[in-house]
């Protein structure tokens, strides 16, 4: 029973905090383009001025922190998997890549150098 709870909590670390970043992330563009009316790009404006978002981007920032949290699950979840031979964690393996890309798909899109600026 606690094994089982113990990988429906992890799975969530390695899941939850990359896609709520993503999602956030993406519910703030569309708030900037409402706001803005049209495609924000590099510069233009920053993200930083436009105020009545502020709220938004430091939660942002925040779930950012977290999702170093799901970056730590993997390399530990990895080195346990080599040292206890695969017997816990034999087959999270795939849930490793699906939160690799997740948080890759964090770092890459049109609208990340925008928010980076």
């Amino acid at each position: 029973m606690k094994a089982k709870i113990f990988k429906i909590l992890y799975l969530i670390i390695l899941y939850g905090f990359p896609l709520l970043n993503l999602v956030v992330f993406y519910a703030f563009v569309f708030k900037a383009i409402g706001k803005l009316g049209y495609l924000p790009t590099y510069n233009n404006p920053d993200p930083k001025s436009i105020e009545s978002l502020e709220l938004h981007r430091n939660l942002i920032y925040d779930l950012g922190d977290l999702m170093l949290i799901s970056v730590a699950a993997i390399l530990i979840g990895l080195l346990l998997s080599f040292v206890l031979k695969g017997r816990f964690f034999k087959n999270l393996r795939i849930h490793y890549l699906i939160s690799f890309i997740l948080i890759l798909l964090n770092f890459i899109g049109p609208f990340n150098e925008w928010f980076a600026d």
